[in-house]
């Protein structure tokens, strides 16, 4: 049997789900303190839609921790923006890396 074109594409949200419920913000967290040394620019982007794993509130924590950081918020995004919004995700960054280049 050969899956649809929106059956193959739910495939990899499925099993996405099942990886998820094992994922905790508490790791995002200590991540980001074991980096709030750093001193250079940050970028964050963050996917609007996400109440349930990454909120919107944890991603503004994250930008709080470092000194020097952008908060961007891409809508109609869950987790994973770069896969969501591949083109808004790459703008973003382009005209960070733009305009924040260390020379």
């Amino acid at each position: 049997m050969v899956a649809t074109s929106s059956e193959a594409k739910s495939i990899p949200r499925a099993d996405f789900t099942k990886v998820v419920k094992g994922w905790s913000p508490h790791f995002t967290n200590q991540a980001v303190e074991k980096l709030s040394f750093f001193n250079n620019p940050v970028l964050v982007i963050w996917g609007a839609d996400d109440k349930k794993l990454f909120s919107i509130e944890l991603g503004k924590r994250v930008r709080a921790i470092f000194p020097d950081a952008q908060f961007e918020v891409v809508e109609n995004v869950l987790t994973y923006v770069q896969e969501d919004q591949p083109e808004e995700f790459a703008h973003k960054l382009i005209h960070f890396i733009i305009n924040t280049a260390i020379i």
